[in-house]
Formats: C-alpha cells, sequence, structure tokens
C-alpha cells in the first residue's frame, strides 16, 4: 500500500488535485477539511470567542491527529479488503514539512504503509491569492483581508515539488510517475 499525500499553503490546489488523482488512480481521498469538520463545529461552539485563524491554530493538533486517525482507518480497511494500493491524504501540512519528528510522528498514526511519497504543491503567490478569492472561504479572510499571501518555506523532510499553476492532467502524470 502506498500513501500519496499532497502539501502546501492555502489556495495551492491540493483538495483539487487530490480528487482528481483520487478519479484517475481509482483511489480514496482523505481531505483534511472535510475530515476535520465535525473538530471544527465542535471548536466553533466551544471556542465562540476566536477568530477563525484563532480556531484553526487553537484545533490544529486535534485536527491532524483526526486526520491520521482517518488515514489509518482507510488503510486498514482497504489492506482487509484486499482493494486498492493506493490512499491519497491532502493537508496544509506546514508545520509538519518543517520538522522530521513531527512528521515521523504523525505518519506512525497512520498505521503501516510500503512507501509513502510526500508533494509539495508549488504555484505562484498571485493564482494562491486568486484562488482564495473565488472559493471565499472565512478560514481565508485574514489573509484576503491583507491582498497578499506570504510565503511558505519548502519541506525540509523528503518531498517533490509539483507546480500546481499547470493543468491538473500534468500534476496527476508527474505525481503518478513518483509511485513506485
Amino acid at each position: 500500500m502506498q500513501l500519496i499525500a499532497l502539501g502546501g499553503p492555502a489556495g495551492s490546489g491540493k483538495s483539487t488535485l487530490g480528487e482528481f488523482l483520487a478519479d484517475d488512480l481509482d483511489a480514496p481521498h482523505i481531505d483534511f477539511d472535510d475530515v476535520t469538520q465535525e473538530v471544527l463545529e465542535a471548536g466553533r461552539r466551544q471556542f465562540s470567542h476566536l477568530s477563525e485563524p484563532e480556531l484553526l491554530q487553537q484545533l490544529k493538533g486535534e485536527r491532524y491527529s483526526a486526520l491520521s486517525a482517518a488515514v489509518l482507518t482507510v488503510g486498514s480497511a482497504l489492506a482487509r479488503s484486499g482493494g486498492g494500493e493506493v490512499v491519497i491524504v491532502s493537508a496544509p501540512f506546514t508545520r509538519h514539512s518543517q520538522s522530521l519528528s513531527m512528521w515521523t510522528e504523525w505518519l506512525a498514526d497512520c498505521g503501516q504503509w510500503e512507501s509513502v511519497v510526500f508533494v509539495w504543491l508549488a504555484v505562484d503567490p498571485s493564482v494562491r491569492l486568486n484562488r482564495m478569492q473565488v472559493r471565499g472561504s472565512s478560514r481565508d479572510a485574514e489573509v484576503l483581508a491583507q491582498g497578499r499571501v506570504s510565503s511558505v518555506p519548502l519541506p525540509v523532510i523528503a518531498h517533490r515539488i509539483v507546480d500546481a499553476g499547470v493543468p491538473l492532467r500534468e500534476q496527476s502524470m508527474v505525481v503518478s510517475a513518483l509511485l513506485p
């Protein structure tokens, strides 16, 4: 079983590429925002005094725990059923990709994988900003109010860079070629 982890800053196209790859490879896609929606809803009730960016920061650890639990569940189910060889997970991974120990701990919580491919989606800041404007999510409000996106450092963990500014078919071909 192979795990493809798609990481990158907000607006880089992680979810979009994850869904495209899932269709292309006939594989499950586990999306950070989808899997952690319940955690966010509970957090909004519990921490109603926090702004959306503050809430996201407050719940970051809990959200990544929920994500690893989902990866473990899906991977275990596929292994038991004998179906599927690839699982795709998309999340920012901005902090995890900056710390080998944090990444290793998160992966350990995800269960056993024959191989893990970490793909970092790189895209021009103006394209990211435009994508964030189009999607109009409350989590992007603070960035949109500033009218610019900050740069995000490249991962220090083993990774492959994919240009998220090229068409999805090209991105998918690059990722597929990375699989053993």
